[in-house]
């Protein structure tokens, strides 16, 4: 039923580009050239709705590149401690294509009270398609239709090990 709903979405939404791709060319006199003018505008409409959802995914890949990395202390390079994880809640970023929240995960040494280490956890929503209830993503909520829709380091084994050698333990 969905697939079926999705298809006729589809369908009146290219007709709708069609009759705007010949609105818009109907003035020209070579037939050969307002085709492929209105082939051109037509295919430009018609992936306008989901080029946040591209864009959006790169710029959200980026920041888990940089925010998969834990911040160590260099006072902690060669020392073990007994560690408090925390996180702060997750708060909107602006200035991205689609919206992305973050929220930046502490590890506190229990004795002194220090950070000794940090990294940053990222959660991507999706784009005009979703925010306005045109679409779901895979999981059927507000989340990226493409790309990953969260990110929480470690980003790699290497991330898991640097933080492995500064930790005793780790409490909550």
């Amino acid at each position: 039923m969905t697939a079926i709903l999705i298809v006729a979405v589809l369908c009146i939404w290219g007709a709708a580009l069609f009759a705007a791709g010949y609105f818009v060319t109907f003035w020209i006199k070579k037939k050969w050239i307002r085709v492929v003018i209105g082939v051109a505008v037509t295919t430009a409409l018609f992936t306008l709705p989901v080029r946040d959802e591209l864009k959006g995914q790169e710029e959200f890949e980026a920041l888990c590149k940089a925010g998969g990395v834990y911040q160590i202390s260099p006072k902690a390079v060669g020392k073990k401690f007994d560690l408090i994880h925390s996180s702060t809640e997750f708060r909107r970023l602006t200035g991205y294509t689609r919206p992305i929240e973050e929220s930046t995960i502490t590890y506190t040494d229990v004795t002194t009270g220090e950070t000794v280490a940090s990294a940053k956890a990222y959660l991507a929503k999706g784009g005009w398609l979703v925010r306005h209830g045109w679409l779901k993503n895979s999981g059927g909520g507000d989340g990226a239709l493409w790309g990953r829709p969260q990110c929480f380091p470690p980003a790699s084994a290497q991330e898991q090990a640097r933080l492995r050698d500064i930790t005793n333990k780790v409490m909550n």
